[in-house]
């Protein structure tokens, strides 16, 4: 069994308003636990 070695964050990390900020809070979290994290910034999300 392969276990994962990371998170990709996908997110608008650049948004000025509360999902970026959501973001941003979720970023600085995974970071202190020391896990691999790569992140993709998604600028307009479209929500339906």
């Amino acid at each position: 069994m392969v276990l994962p070695s990371g998170v990709l964050w996908a997110g608008p990390v650049s948004d000025i308003e509360g999902y970026g900020n959501a973001s941003r809070n979720y970023i600085r979290a995974l970071q202190l636990t020391g896990i691999d994290l790569q992140i993709k910034n998604l600028e307009k999300m479209i929500f339906a």
